[in-house]
């Protein structure tokens, strides 16, 4: 017949109904990022994860991930504490597929203290580092809007027993 509307839903409630199941898929919260825990390599450890609220333990050696998950500024983990006058050794990888840097300064937040790049997914760098000062010292990835979208740290130096 001519001028009668085709059988089924009317069309305002068949647009209502798709309008409102884009709306769900386009929801404004982010996933919660996923958490890369690395896999120590040879003659490595990586920290236990305290519980939360408790501060991490002390280690000389840390394996720090940067990116990764939905968030890509961030590190994992973001506060590691080391002791003083000791040798500490950072094997710093990259969790997704943009540049990083691991750079930790000075009270002056301009002294770099140490200093790790990685380029792409799966770069890994690695190095050792004396702090001699016992103290607390921000970390930051230099490259231009990743310390601004979130990608620092701390790195806390307390005395050696």
């Amino acid at each position: 017949m001519i001028g009668r509307p085709a059988r089924g839903r009317p069309l305002p409630v068949l647009f209502l109904t798709v309008a409102a199941s884009l709306a769900v898929g386009c929801s404004p919260v982010s996933p919660t990022p996923s958490t890369i825990v690395p896999s120590p390599g040879p003659g490595q450890s990586v920290p236990a994860a305290p519980p939360s609220g408790q501060p991490p333990t002390v280690s000389t050696s840390w394996t720090v991930v940067a990116g990764g998950g939905a968030d890509v500024y961030h590190y994992q983990p973001a506060t590691i504490v080391v002791p003083a006058n000791q040798p500490v050794t950072i094997q710093f990888l990259d969790g997704d597929t943009l540049d990083h840097t691991w750079t930790v300064f000075g009270a002056d937040g301009t002294t770099v203290l140490a200093n790790l790049a990685v380029a792409k997914a799966g770069d890994e760098a690695t190095g050792t580092f004396t702090f001699a000062v016992p103290g607390s010292f921000s970390f930051w990835c230099t490259l231009p809007g990743h310390k601004q979208f979130g990608e620092v740290g701390t790195l806390i130096v307390v005395p050696s027993p």
